[in-house]
């Protein structure tokens, strides 16, 4: 069943550069999105995981340098709070980032570590660490495997989503590692040093991220 994913246009005059031959925006072009609907689909996808399930043990991210980080190395000695973005491109994701970036100090004294996930080339996701300059981890799941494993939806594009991104200098075939017009809905996930999975929220509205009190609760309890 295809659904209408609502965009709006933001109000800043920020200038978004993106790598892997995707263009730059002007500055009088938003950071933001089309402000009419693009026409685009989601991915049937497995159940999302639910809190108490385990993660699977064979998955793993790359970091920038293409080296492999298996899952279970990020639990390894504490919790991992994982935020799965949309892209370096998106003003809501980075947002989210600097949010996170303020509260790192709670979530380190509570233990825990924090990463940030995309399905964005090395290269790109490059940028966005210059760009940000966050305290933690920006890692790459390359060809979107944990995020298809973890049962986290996937939206595709057709051609009427697609122009609308392009008019907007954001050409997500040239950017994902995947090669493909897709994006993950954001995610947010904690999961405890044994692999299991504490707190998971996904939206499909782009627009809304978790309560960072709720997540910072969770490792709250963790602590006990």
């Amino acid at each position: 069943m295809r659904r209408n994913f609502v965009m709006r246009r933001l109000t800043s005059s920020a200038v978004v550069c993106l790598a892997g031959g995707a263009s730059a925006l002007a500055p009088a072009v938003l950071a933001g999105e089309p402000d009419a609907p693009a026409a685009s689909a989601p991915e049937k996808a497995p159940a999302l995981i639910k809190v108490g399930d385990a993660l699977p043990a064979d998955l793993s991210l790359l970091d920038v340098e293409g080296a492999k980080v298996p899952l279970s190395t990020l639990h390894a000695s504490g919790p991992v709070v994982v935020i799965v973005y949309r892209g370096g491109w998106c003003p809501f994701c980075t947002r989210q980032m600097q949010d996170w970036n303020n509260r790192l100090a709670e979530a380190k004294a509570l233990g825990a570590t924090v990463v940030a996930v995309s399905i964005e080339k090395p290269e790109v996701v490059r940028k966005t660490i210059d760009k940000e300059r966050v305290g933690y981890s920006l890692l790459i799941d390359d060809e979107a495997k944990a995020t298809r494993a973890l049962g986290l939806g996937v939206l595709t594009f057709d051609e009427a989503g697609k122009a609308k991104y392009k008019g907007y200098g954001i050409d997500l075939d040239k950017v994902n590692s995947t090669g493909k017009w897709e994006l993950p809905y954001p995610a947010t996930l904690v999961v405890d040093r044994g692999g299991v999975v504490r707190f998971v929220e996904q939206n499909e509205d782009f627009r809304k991220r978790p309560d960072i009190d709720k997540v910072m609760q969770t490792l709250k309890d963790l602590k006990k």
